[in-house]
């Protein structure tokens, strides 16, 4: 009998490991919570998204924008002026699938998705530890700042995947090359040769996608370069002069650097600058008022306040009542980066020999001894790096702007960890780590029902909840041969027209249709119009024939029939 029941155990706990379970869960809590009811939550839209479709599909159709302007690096979209590369991947999508929230919003969910894979990844390289690598996973998962920027159409959210694909190139790189086998057989020399293609590529794919994705890119990637490449002159100098290597390093930046000519032109002679001027706080001040800002700035995206609390003007882009992060992910972003600054002491003291520094040094009470293949004060630097375009943004703190500083706060996280588990016992470990893993799964329980209850009552009008019934309602109304006038009270009414009722193209790019008219609603359109859908601050003095309601049943639109 034991001999039969032995096989059967084998098998079992093979099934029920760890190692089996374990990611089993984090993919279906990562699947479940981006793709449920995804066409429907956010209850609207917003102009970008509407954009994004209608304008994507039209891309992929004709190869034209709305404009005529043949495969654009930069798009007008309404004066955004919004980089190509998430039109494009998203016209595939509407293409395919139609016009409509949900088929706009798939390609973001699954680059969010391919996301948080890059980060348990991108763990495992540094630390070839597989329970940091499925923690990292889970703390990407349950992050409200990467939740949200995940489920809609956010540039930023596709530019994080490309960034993460910058890092584990050049990790995935840098290790192949430093510890290569000359001893290899010829089957094996080909797998070498592949693997040497395949890193550097990953770089320049992630470069090149992000410059074409998003515009904070455009700041980030250069400066992550030379982060990249200062790292390794001041640790591996002798390494990366050899002749070998050189040339490796040589044909990337020369191939990254052609890929780049087109928005490279676009930015001197075209439309690329356009956004900056909107957006940045540079011409506005003095240097040394603009200087001072952006510190200001800076430290406000390390602030209880936009961390933990949710303050914001905006609330598609964080919530009212949670910050970016859960409290589980604030106390391991204290452990890592705390432990990143006394690193960086440390290297001050040795550099420079002074009191203070040693003193500092044995505050912190530091180890020398550091498990990751990359010094962690490295990713001070990029954090620093990615919450740049929205330090020097008019708009700060701005949780889209900064996204890309997920990468390295998910790092620094674990660095956290990882130093704690070599400097407390086995039993602090437990209870500290185990205490934040608790409180981010209750935590994360509690946002999951905000986040699909009170947030989009509260975000109603942030959304454009209502815009749906709006358009149909004016497009019914045109069909009958009513003059409609449809109020531009929230922005954009042309574009939410033309996606919800799949406009065709060639009217779309006349900018104007027959029987509609798009503007602020004024008392002397009740002698011009038959349909008026008016927003609540435009109400006119007649009775309204009907109301349509946002999510947090409010009036969203005032609908009045004139005889």
């Amino acid at each position: 009998m034991s001999k039969l029941l032995k096989p059967l155990y084998s098998w079992y706990a093979k099934l029920f490991s760890p190692k089996v379970i374990v990611p089993i869960f984090l993919a279906l809590v990562a699947i479940t919570s981006r793709f449920w009811q995804l066409g429907k939550i956010p209850a609207g839209i917003t102009w970008d998204e509407a954009a994004l479709g209608y304008v994507g599909r039209m891309l992929v159709t004709t190869f034209h924008d709305e404009h005529l302007n043949f495969l654009p690096t930069t798009l007008i979209s309404f004066g955004d002026y919004k980089s190509p590369l998430a039109f494009y991947i998203t016209g595939v999508f509407t293409y395919l699938l139609d016009i409509n929230p949900f088929a706009t919003r798939l390609p973001f969910v699954l680059f969010g998705l391919l996301s948080i894979g890059l980060a348990g990844y991108l763990t495992w390289l540094l630390w070839k530890n597989v329970w940091y690598s499925w923690l990292a996973t889970w703390l990407v998962i349950t992050m409200p700042w990467h939740f949200m920027h995940s489920r809609a159409g956010f540039e930023v959210g596709m530019t994080l995947t490309w960034y993460y694909l910058i890092f584990i190139g050049w990790l995935g790189w840098r290790n192949n090359l430093f510890n290569r086998n000359h001893l290899l057989s010829k089957t094996t020399k080909w797998l070498d040769i592949i693997k040497q293609a395949l890193w550097p590529s990953l770089i320049v794919i992630g470069s090149i996608a992000s410059l074409y994705t998003y515009h904070a890119a455009k700041v980030v990637i250069p400066l992550t370069w030379l982060a990249i490449t200062g790292y390794e002159i001041s640790q591996n100098k002798s390494k990366w002069l050899q002749k070998s290597i050189l040339k490796q390093v040589l044909l990337t930046a020369l191939i990254s650097l052609g890929l780049s000519l087109p928005l490279i032109y676009d930015l001197f002679f075209g439309l690329g600058l356009e956004r900056a001027a909107q957006t940045t706080i540079f011409g506005q001040l003095g240097w040394l008022a603009t200087g001072l800002t952006i510190i200001k700035n800076l430290a406000a995206h390390l602030s209880l306040e936009f961390l933990l609390w949710g303050q914001t003007n905006n609330l598609r882009h964080i919530t009212p009542e949670f910050g970016v992060f859960l409290l589980g992910h604030l106390l391991l972003f204290w452990l890592g980066i705390t432990y990143a600054l006394a690193k960086l002491i440390n290297l001050l003291a040795r550099q420079r020999r002074q009191t203070l520094w040693i003193k500092l040094k044995d505050w912190f009470r530091l180890k020398s001894d550091n498990q990751s293949s990359i010094s962690p004060w490295f990713w001070l630097i990029i954090l620093l790096i990615t919450l740049l375009p929205s330090a020097v943004g008019n708009q700060s703190p701005h949780a889209n702007r900064a996204m890309l500083a997920i990468l390295p706060t998910v790092v620094l996280m674990i660095v956290g960890v990882a130093q704690l588990r070599r400097e407390t016992s086995q039993q602090v470990f437990a209870l500290v780590v185990g205490g934040c893993l608790l409180i981010l799964a209750l935590q994360f329980g509690d946002w999951w029902r905000y986040y699909f209850g009170r947030y989009q009552q509260q975000a109603s009008t942030d959304w454009l909840v209502g815009y749906e019934s709006a358009v149909k309602l004016a497009y019914q109304a045109r069909q009958e041969g009513k003059r409609v006038k449809l109020t531009d009270h929230y922005g954009q009414p042309f574009i939410f027209y033309a996606f919800y009722n799949h406009l065709p193209i060639e009217y779309y790019r006349q900018f104007r249709l027959d029987n509609l008219d798009l503007g602020s609603i004024k008392i002397t359109d009740l002698n011009h119009f038959q349909l008026l859908i008016a927003a609540p601050e435009e109400k006119l003095p007649i009775p309204a024939t009907s109301e349509i309601l946002g999510s947090n049943n409010q009036p969203a639109f005032y609908v009045y029939e004139v005889e």
